[in-house]
């Protein structure tokens, strides 16, 4: 009868595996379905054996009486239905992690080299003896669902530190017998059902062709001491790869957009394209409180971004990366930004390079980059008719307005731009007088003038100054204030106090009386 045994259940069983282990054969041998050959004696990762079992010369005629370590030091290929059992019932161990060498290796993403147990289209892995999976990647290359069939009697245990990929929309069904038993505390498979006993741990995914997954919306990657294996929702526990938003990698977590914290290298050893999720993914060092940025050694920085020699980035998603270590050892990499998605470099981008050459980086027609003047400097843009614009931080101040205008000149200047006043600043009753349009144009303002009341309005959102021609006293938002110096009309020009009109607009004054030049600034 079919049954869900809860989590502490699991925990004892897996404990009893464990005491089970212990006591295994130590029968150890080596598989490796590219290199090996059968006539090995598969007693090492350069002697491995092909085949699982071929015409009885491949690795069960070294683990067939009780059991052992099957080590997957290539791929560990099961070309059809197969059986897995040994004579006298001992426990069989798979592993792609052995003796202290992880040969696990998850790329290429369509076809794993190494590390890997696969079958072959619509195959069955009936289990007949007690297994257990662990630290190795489970890897389903077809549409059709292959299975694993746990038999009466048998008990599989798939580890936490199991890594499910798929090329194509399944991954594997397992089906428990009745009188089998699995545990399964790791992984993504397309179906678990049967008749048996089964426990399945709360990270465990049962994923039938890709449906949606929630992501928590942030993960972490170290591709020096991450595993795929792992939760990826701490630094400790940090995914190793970045996959795809379906697979194990980094890119699961954030399937709907989100953060990545890169807390150690963040390693493309391949082409790999961020693919579009519909949300924003930020690649950032900076996180929880805690700044992972590691620039030592200068040659190889510890915590960063890095891409394979002559390897591309293709940004398919809006992108951001900020306050990360970019960097670039060799001299031909290439991010392309692709059509209707923005790629940002924040001012908190440490841009670093082995040989002092940075990233290519090709913005299609209809993308967008937005770069911080360290991203001009560093990166080489190839503009393929997107838009490139500067990035202006949230957080950073805006740079200040600066008006520099000299008595009798009829050149002023605007954050050092020339610009021609249509009357020249004059000197008043010892106070310096200015043509109010240019000033307040200057600083946002708009000007406004009344011909039945001889008054000016300068506007802003949250200021407005009233000043009429000869008076003494102004208004500024309804109230009553004196002026130093009234305003007056010559040669059709409208002059105001600088003083005044600069201070109540929020700005400042300076006068060098050397070059007779007042300087506002806002």
């Amino acid at each position: 009868m079919k049954k869900i045994i809860c989590l502490l259940m699991s925990a004892l069983l897996m404990f009893g595996m464990l005491t089970v282990a212990a006591f295994a054969a130590d029968d150890v041998v080596y598989v490796d379905y590219a290199n090996g050959a059968d006539t090995n004696d598969g007693l090492s990762a350069d002697t491995a054996k092909k085949s699982i079992d071929n015409k009885k010369t491949g690795a069960m005629q070294i683990t067939k009486e009780n059991g052992g370590t099957i080590v997957a030091s290539g791929k560990l290929f099961i070309g059809g239905d197969y059986t897995l059992k040994t004579n006298r019932g001992g426990e069989t161990i798979i592993t792609g992690s052995y003796n202290g060498i992880d040969y696990r290796n998850p790329t290429p993403a369509t076809n794993p080299a190494s590390g890997v147990l696969k079958t072959s289209k619509g195959a069955t892995l009936t289990i007949a003896t007690d297994v257990t999976l662990t630290d190795i990647i489970l890897f389903h290359e077809y549409d059709e669902a292959a299975t694993i069939k746990v038999a009466d009697g048998a008990i599989l245990t798939i580890t936490d530190t199991v890594v499910c990929m798929s090329k194509g929309s399944q991954y594997y069904n397992i089906v428990v017998e009745e009188g089998g038993q699995a545990i399964i505390n790791g992984g993504t498979y397309t179906s678990i059902s049967g008749d048996g006993d089964y426990t399945v741990a709360s990270n465990v995914i049962i994923n039938s062709g890709y449906s949606a997954v929630e992501a928590p919306g942030y993960g972490y990657i170290n591709y020096a001491s991450g595993s795929d294996g792992n939760d990826g929702l701490s630094a400790s526990g940090a995914k190793k790869l970045f996959g795809t938003a379906s697979g194990n990698g980094v890119i699961s977590l954030v399937a709907n957009g989100g953060t990545v914290v890169v807390s150690g290298k963040a390693y493309l050893g391949a082409d790999y394209t961020i693919a579009n999720v519909g949300a924003p993914i930020t690649f950032t060092s900076n996180y929880g409180g805690v700044d992972y940025k590691n620039a030592e050694p200068a040659a190889n920085p510890a915590c960063a971004l890095k891409l394979a020699k002559a390897k591309t980035l293709t940004i398919d998603n809006d992108v951001i990366f900020d306050n990360i270590i970019l960097f670039e050892e060799y001299d031909t990499n290439t991010i392309i930004v692709k059509s209707g998605v923005t790629l940002t470099f924040t001012d908190t981008v440490v841009f670093m390079s082995k040989n002092g050459t940075h990233w290519t980086v090709e913005v299609e027609s209809g993308a967008n980059l937005v770069l911080s003047e360290d991203a001009k400097e560093a990166l080489t843009v190839v503009n393929k008719g997107g838009n490139v614009t500067d990035y202006v931080s949230e957080n950073k101040p805006a740079e200040p307005t600066v008006v520099k205008l000299t008595i009798g000149n009829t050149v002023g200047y605007v954050n050092g731009a020339a610009k021609t006043l249509d009357a020249a600043p004059i000197i008043r009753e010892s106070r310096t007088m200015l043509p109010v349009r240019f000033v307040a144009e200057a600083f946002g303002a708009e000007v406004k003038w009344d011909g039945a009341t001889s008054t000016a309005s300068v506007i802003t959102a949250d200021t407005t100054i009233e000043i009429t021609i000869g008076a003494t006293t102004a208004k500024v938002n309804g109230q009553t204030v004196t002026l130093d110096a009234p305003a007056f009309i010559e040669n059709s020009r409208t002059y105001l106090p600088v003083r005044f009109v600069a201070e109540n607009l929020g700005a400042t004054v300076a006068w060098d009386g050397a070059t007779s030049t007042a300087t506002l600034t806002k």
